[in-house]
C-alpha cells in the first residue's frame, strides 16, 4: 500500500472556481491582484484586510498604475470590494461569496505557520470565549459580525510591543507585567493584527468624539483594548474634513460657503476609489 502523500507546506484554500471559471474572466494583473486579496483575507480566516498599496507593490512586483487598474477592474466585475480605511482601503472578496461565520478556528502548525516565516513561536492562546466565566467576558466586547478571529495563538513579544506602544502615546499607562493586560491585549490581537492595532492607536487622537463628547476616554486603555468594535471605528475612521474631488468641488461651488479651492489642501497620501486624492479642508470657518 502506498503511503499517504502529506503537505510540508502552509497552504491557503481557494475555490476551484476561481482558476475553473473567474480566471477567464481577468486580465493577467487582474488574477494576480486577486489572488493577494485572497491570500490576506481567507488565507486569514478574515472577511476583510487593510491593504495598503506599498503591499501590493512589494508582493506583486508590479507599478502603482498597473494595480490599480487591476483593482478598479476587480471592483468593476464585481470580484472585490474596496472600501476607504483612513489612508488606505480595507478589502474582502465579493466573488465567490464566502460564509467566513462556518469557517473553524484550528491552532494546527500549518495555520501558525501562516504567519511571516513560520519561525515564530506562540506562548498566549486566545481563550474559548463561550467557556469563560462572566468576569472574564466583560473585559472583552465581542459583539462584531465582521471582526472575527484569524489565529488561535500569541507571541508575548507581539503584546509587548503593543503595550509599548499604547504607553509611547497615551497618558494612561499599562503595566507591562500586569497579568490582566498582558491576556486581555493577547485576546484582542487574536482579531488584529499589529499593524492594524497601531494605526488605529494613530488615527484615535484625531478622532472627533475624542476631541468633544468622549475626551475622558481617549487615553483609557480599558475604553479601547476591552472593545473591538471601539478598536475597528478608530481604524477605519476618516477625518470629517477630508472629501473626494467631487465633494471639494461641492463646497466651492456653494454659495453658502465661504471656502474658495485655495482653503483645501490636496491630499496625496489619501485616495478615493478610484486612486485618486482627496482634499483636505484646512481653512476654519469663518463668519459671513
Amino acid at each position: 500500500m502506498m503511503a499517504k502523500a502529506k503537505l510540508d507546506q502552509p497552504f491557503t484554500m481557494v475555490p476551484n472556481v476561481c482558476f475553473d471559471t473567474y480566471m477567464k474572466e481577468m486580465t493577467a494583473n487582474e488574477f494576480q491582484t486577486y489572488m493577494f486579496v485572497i491570500r490576506k483575507t481567507m488565507g486569514w480566516h478574515k472577511s476583510s484586510d487593510k491593504i495598503s498599496l506599498s503591499q501590493f507593490k512589494k508582493n506583486i512586483n508590479s507599478s502603482t498604475p498597473t494595480i490599480r487598474k487591476a483593482i478598479k477592474g476587480l471592483r468593476k466585475k464585481g470580484f472585490i470590494k474596496q472600501i476607504p480605511s483612513g489612508r488606505s482601503y480595507r478589502y474582502s472578496i465579493i466573488k465567490p461569496s464566502i460564509n467566513f461565520k462556518t469557517v473553524k478556528q484550528h491552532g494546527s502548525n500549518g495555520e501558525k505557520n501562516l504567519q511571516g516565516n513560520g519561525k515564530e513561536s506562540y506562548s498566549k492562546p486566545c481563550k474559548n470565549l463561550s467557556t469563560q466565566n462572566k468576569t472574564q467576558k466583560k473585559k472583552l466586547n465581542i459583539n462584531m459580525s465582521e471582526r472575527t478571529k484569524f489565529r488561535n495563538e500569541v507571541s508575548d513579544n507581539e503584546v509587548l510591543s503593543i503595550i509599548d506602544e499604547w504607553n509611547n502615546r497615551f497618558n494612561g499607562k499599562i503595566n507591562r507585567e500586569d497579568p490582566h493586560w498582558l491576556e486581555l491585549i493577547g485576546e484582542v490581537l487574536c482579531y488584529f493584527s499589529k499593524d492594524e492595532l497601531k494605526q488605529a492607536m494613530e488615527n484615535r487622537p484625531n478622532v472627533d468624539m475624542y476631541q468633544e463628547r468622549y475626551r475622558h476616554l481617549l487615553h483609557r486603555p480599558e475604553s479601547f483594548f476591552g472593545w473591538l468594535e471601539t478598536i475597528e471605528n478608530d481604524l477605519t475612521w476618516t477625518p470629517s474634513n477630508i472629501y473626494d474631488y467631487k465633494g471639494m468641488t461641492s463646497i466651492v461651488t456653494d454659495y453658502s460657503n465661504p471656502y474658495t479651492q485655495d482653503d483645501f489642501k490636496e491630499r496625496i497620501d489619501l485616495r478615493d476609489e478610484n486612486g485618486h486624492a482627496k482634499w483636505e479642508l484646512v481653512a476654519k470657518a469663518t463668519a459671513h
